[in-house]
């Protein structure tokens, strides 16, 4: 499996997320999704996500760590949004064309940000991945 096909998967399921967040009324203005980097211009929350090692074993299958940080000035937006991440990949098994992820939730945890008007959560999750031969 490629980085970018599973960055591509990553991306789509969390601006699917956020749209639906949104769209049902349960934040006030949509998230913006960003893969490693936010647009500071953009308007909050921001959910910016980032991919790090393989880890690779003896079997078939990769270990791919993943970030999900949120960003947002209002507490209770910032707990509806991290709940809708863990909500959406703890225990997520996805097939897909050529790989076989499921996700899960390892730890989510406050960071302390410079900014004290905006608050910042991430969620850790592993990707247990099998190539499809």
């Amino acid at each position: 499996m490629t980085g970018n096909a599973l960055r591509k998967l990553v991306q789509s399921k969390l601006t699917t997320m956020c749209t639906q967040l949104y769209q049902d009324e349960t934040i006030p203005s949509p998230a913006h999704v960003f893969y490693r980097l936010a647009d500071k211009d953009k308007m909050y929350p921001h959910v910016v996500f980032s991919i790090g090692i393989s880890r690779k074993y003896d079997f078939a299958r990769d270990d791919i760590t993943i970030d999900v940080d949120i960003w947002e000035k209002d507490e209770r937006i910032l707990q509806i949004v991290t709940d809708a991440v863990e909500s959406l990949f703890n225990n997520l098994n996805d097939p897909q064309n050529n790989f076989l992820p499921t996700f899960f939730v390892e730890s989510i945890k406050e960071v302390e940000n410079a900014d004290k008007d905006i608050r910042h959560m991430v969620v850790e999750i592993t990707a247990q991945n099998y190539e499809r031969s």
